[in-house]
């Protein structure tokens, strides 16, 4: 199972999930390692997600770190930048308070490719957690749910929202 940092309110480390049946969420969990993983689509930098331990009933939760996604080594904030102008958002960099990003390098416009690819089949799912906060949208339009997602919030805030009920099944 994996966890964003910004999901620990402050926290060194998580406690146990609260439907473990053994400890209820009450267990603090043990550092129990970490292992380094690609940050950047071309790989050149790396960040260490940190692994902890419950031991009584032996879940481990790797700790993502800020700004991260669940399995992809592209960040939230260029992940969001990316949809925002394919799908017709006016984030802050295009209203004048900042640069637009650089293009894509063919490596980077592949990762972001294969992480929108992942995101349309769990749209339905994803409206029926959000339910009447989302209008009524066709289950292959992205366009229409990134436009509808991003008037409730930023998304690597929506992912700590969301991570809680469903954990990495958003976009990882």
């Amino acid at each position: 199972m994996q966890i964003h940092r910004e999901a620990l309110g402050g926290q060194s480390r998580p406690c146990g999930p609260e439907d473990c049946a053994l400890c209820r969420g009450c267990q603090r969990l043990h550092r129990h390692g970490g292992y380094e993983r690609h940050a950047g689509a071309r790989g050149e930098a790396t960040v260490r997600v940190e692994r902890f331990l419950c031991e009584r009933c032996g879940l481990t939760i790797g700790v993502i770190p800020e700004g991260m996604l669940p399995y992809r080594s592209v960040p939230v904030a260029r992940l969001e930048e990316w949809l925002d102008g394919r799908h017709g958002v006016e984030s802050a960099a295009t209203a004048g308070e900042g640069a637009r990003p650089p293009p894509a390098c063919e490596e980077e416009r592949g990762c972001l490719e294969r992480t929108e690819k992942k995101l349309l089949p769990r749209i339905p799912t994803l409206r029926g957690f959000l339910g009447q906060q989302l209008p009524v949208l066709q289950d292959g339009d992205l366009g229409g749910f990134w436009r509808a997602l991003r008037k409730l919030g930023r998304l690597g805030e929506m992912l700590v929202e969301l991570a809680g009920p469903i954990q990495d099944f958003a976009v990882g």
